[in-house]
């Protein structure tokens, strides 16, 4: 069955990545797009992952794991963990221990060990597409994020910021919800045929026209 799509906040929330390869890299890259307090544990990381450690980007996790001894914390204080590590057999025992203890979790390599899909996401602004073949077809998902990626310009970005901007001013102005829609699909479409930009001189004047039509 296809996975249901799913959109979180994860501003501050604590996200514990295990592995220190390209694989983990990649996750972490993503989730520092939306923010995320990330940590990782690895016994090597990659010059990537060291260099994000060095600059403050990403912590180092103080965690041991050794499921022989059972080293592992009966609580950890996290929003979600991500299993990255190219060892199969690592990943399904952490992924197990997660869900012992209720919390979400992700396996690189098996989706039968994942609670959710970590998309692959194309972002501009606020504007965010996940893409996912529900864990089964990884490079056709890359393929359909770079397609997403190339149709969608950066300017969609500040596209965005301006819509809500305007969104405030209109709702402020015009008492119809109906009206209200209509006009910013007008501003909507005046920003789509100029890069993102809406000037505000535009959304005054398409706010006094719509005045002026007693709405």
């Amino acid at each position: 069955m296809p996975a249901f799509p799913l959109f979180i906040d994860l501003t501050g929330r604590k996200v514990l990545v295990f592995g220190g390869g390209q694989v983990a890299l990649r996750k972490i890259q993503t989730l520092l797009l939306f923010q995320a307090s990330v940590e990782v544990s690895a016994p090597k990381l990659c010059e990537e992952l060291e260099a994000m450690i060095d600059g403050g980007t990403v912590k180092k996790a103080e965690i041991t794991i050794n499921f022989d001894g059972e080293e592992v914390p009966s609580v950890m204080d996290v929003f979600m963990v991500i299993c990255a590590t190219d060892n199969e057999i690592f990943n399904h025992r952490m992924a197990k221990k997660c869900r012992d203890m209720q919390i979400p979790v992700n396996s690189a390599t098996s989706a039968t060990d994942s609670d959710f899909i970590f998309p692959s996401a194309v972002v501009r602004g606020d504007i965010v597409c996940g893409v996912t073949s529900s864990g089964n077809v990884p490079v056709l998902t890359k393929k359909i994020r770079e397609m997403i990626d190339g149709a969608l310009p950066e300017w969609y970005g500040e596209l965005s910021r301006r819509l809500v901007y305007a969104r405030l001013i209109v709702k402020n102005h015009i008492g119809s919800q109906k009206k209200r829609g209509e006009l910013l699909r007008v501003l909507a479409d005046y920003g789509l045929s100029h890069e993102g930009s809406i000037p505000d001189e535009i959304i005054w004047k398409e706010i006094q026209h719509a005045k002026e039509a007693g709405l």
